[in-house]
């Protein structure tokens, strides 16, 4: 596991400006938790990490909440405070969602109270959400908007990012585009395309970042459709994070 967001996740809790949770609800502006999310997602993006960062609120008592924001790695994930940036883990992908450790630096809550862990779609889960090939049930790419820029490395609603690619050590270049849409009981669910492929065999680069490249629907994701930048061989993956 890599890219960890440990050591950086206190300065983003202070950094992050925003209202309470309950006010977001009357007002419909964005939280401090919202913000911290958003801080994360683009530390990781900064990075180039393949992890995903996702909210859950670890709920307790009658009205006791405290927001988390979990980042999943390849090989495990780990639970992060919204409100100071503490962390706890890492734990396995299978494991049980476990806040106690956070929950227990929280005055409001009392050792043993059961926790009850809500994800952004207002649904009980018991495990951390993690990429799958298939895709969720009821599944509906959003809607394409054009003539809108995709910037966001975490993914935008109602539109594919570009293709951001990389080469690795081996050689090979790794593109990847995200999306999102929805699916029953899930309003929003991201999604990825991943390209493996071989450099442009004139200048031996892959196509960078930035380059304005993106599928501007859904992509058909067929071996040997390139990103683009006179790269070949191109092998493609679309995935689900749910």
């Amino acid at each position: 596991m890599s890219d960890r967001p440990i050591d950086t996740s206190p300065a983003i809790a202070k950094a992050a400006k925003g209202v309470t949770q309950t006010q977001a609800l009357i007002t419909g502006e964005l939280s401090h938790a919202d913000r911290f999310e958003q801080g994360i997602v683009q530390f990781l993006a900064d990075q180039m990490s393949n992890a995903s960062a996702w909210r859950v609120d670890a709920a307790f008592g009658v009205f006791g909440s405290l927001p988390i924001v979990g980042v999943t790695f390849d090989d495990a994930f780990v639970l992060v405070d919204s409100t100071n940036g503490a962390v706890d883990g890492p734990f396995d992908l299978v494991s049980p969602l476990d806040a106690t450790v956070l929950l227990a630096q929280q005055s409001a809550y009392v050792t043993g109270t059961t926790v009850r862990y809500v994800n952004a779609s207002g649904c009980l889960i018991l495990t951390a959400p993690q990429w799958r090939t298939t895709q969720p049930p009821g599944w509906t790419p959003a809607p394409v908007t054009p003539g809108v820029p995709a910037t966001n490395p975490g993914g935008r609603q109602s539109h594919w990012t570009d293709w951001h690619c990389t080469q690795k050590s081996q050689g090979n270049c790794v593109c990847i585009s995200t999306g999102s849409g929805s699916g029953t009981g899930r309003p929003t669910v991201r999604t990825e395309v991943r390209c493996t492929c071989a450099p442009n065999p004139t200048t031996g680069s892959c196509l960078g970042v930035g380059s304005g490249t993106h599928p501007n629907v859904p992509p058909t994701v067929t071996p040997g459709v390139a990103p683009g930048g006179g790269m070949t061989g191109c092998s493609c993956q679309q995935r689900w994070h749910y």
